[in-house]
């Protein structure tokens, strides 16, 4: 794929607003279609695909509600899709104080808490990329040609991500401190 393709992509895909989640419950195979329709990363990137042991792996962990009789309504939906997100980045061991501090515990559904995480999920990963879709829609990132501005801009991505990954670390593990949830907890 090319990147102004990958750009449109990432440009015109993402996560669905709570009002646009489906209103119907979902089988397992239609939840894990939507989540992974959601991510852009996995189209053109190869990332893992969502699968059914990951959303049972989840509600056992008590970061996702268990299934309602074998369907999933809207907060499976989207506590899974950050899940989806959350995964490629944290381990699972990361996973638990956030997802239970912001949405809380899987085995009690509270709807408000929910969508109230989502709602701030959707508006944080829509300013983050809309700000990485400036850099990347950049002249001299989108000319193939300009290798100086495209490593630099790599290099930026790369430093960025790593001390964003590594304050996230350190304010989940005051959470875990605090919430007592997590490892050793």
């Amino acid at each position: 794929m090319e990147y102004i393709e990958m750009l449109e992509q990432l440009r015109n895909n993402g996560p669905d607003t709570w009002q646009q989640l489906p209103k119907i419950k979902l089988i397992i195979s239609q939840l894990i279609e939507m989540i992974d329709e959601q991510h852009p990363g996995s189209s053109f990137f190869n990332e893992e695909k969502y699968k059914s042991s990951m959303v049972n792996h989840f509600a056992k962990k008590g970061i996702v509600p268990r299934a309602q009789g074998k369907k999933y309504g809207k907060e499976h939906i989207a506590i899974n899709t950050a899940c989806a997100m959350f995964k490629q980045v944290l381990t699972l061991e990361n996973m638990i104080p956030l997802i239970k501090n912001c949405a809380g515990d899987g085995k009690e559904v509270l709807d408000h808490k929910i969508k109230a995480f989502y709602e701030e999920f959707l508006e944080i990963s829509t300013q983050e990329k809309e700000e990485i879709l400036c850099k990347l829609d950049s002249p001299g990132v989108k000319n193939e040609k300009d290798v100086q501005a495209i490593a630099n801009t790599a290099m930026e991505c790369a430093i960025k991500s790593y001390m964003n990954q590594l304050a996230c670390k350190m304010l989940i593990e005051q959470l875990s401190e605090i919430s007592g949830d997590g490892k050793g907890k």
